[in-house]
């Protein structure tokens, strides 16, 4: 009966011997002339950075937004930096716009923000409208008179937001009728 506890044993002590030796074996990947160096088995065919990446390392690039005819100047791949104010901290969100939809009588940019979030800005003739969700929060702005500064949107509680109509007669809600049952 005691041979039975101890073979479990033995198969777990031998165990990491065997992949030892196994691994031992495997051909590695190193490069040719070069020691202490080891390269992938499969490299990719294109090796070039994306949009995102590649514009999010260019700081120097960076357009500082501080009113709304800064926005003009913003194209597919531009980099951006607004100040976003939560509580009482300022914090610099840097956005890269990946797509800019251009009508007769508004701009909307599709933005990624470097924090890993997303967002909307569209700007008009008389107001701009931002909305920018990022990991730290969401933060909005929606006026005319756009100094560079977007705020982050406290919870909302609608409480009872049901509009009962005055016009109309009746007791709201209304009462409910019972009917009696016979048998």
């Amino acid at each position: 009966m005691r041979s039975i506890y101890l073979l479990p044993l033995l198969l777990l002590a031998i165990a990491p011997l065997g992949s030892f030796f196994y691994f031992r074996n495997v051909p590695s990947a190193s490069v040719a002339g070069l020691q202490g160096i080891s390269a992938p088995l499969m490299t990719p065919k294109n090796l070039s950075l994306s949009p995102v990446e590649t514009q999010l390392q260019n700081f120097e690039e960076t357009k500082v937004i501080r009113k709304r005819s800064d926005f003009t100047s913003l194209s597919v791949g531009s980099t951006f930096t607004i100040s976003g104010i939560s509580g009482s901290q300022v914090r610099r969100l840097v956005g890269l716009v990946e797509f800019v939809e251009r009508k007769e009588s508004f701009s909307q940019f599709y933005v990624s923000i470097k924090e890993s979030g997303k967002g909307v800005v569209t700007v008009t003739d008389d107001s701009v409208d931002i909305f920018l969700k990022t990991v730290e929060g969401v933060y909005e702005f929606s006026n005319d008179d756009f100094d560079g500064i977007v705020t982050e949107v406290k919870s909302v509680t609608w409480g009872n937001d049901i509009d009962y109509p005055s016009e109309r007669p009746g007791e709201y809600p209304a009462s409910i009728k019972t009917f009696e049952v016979v048998e």
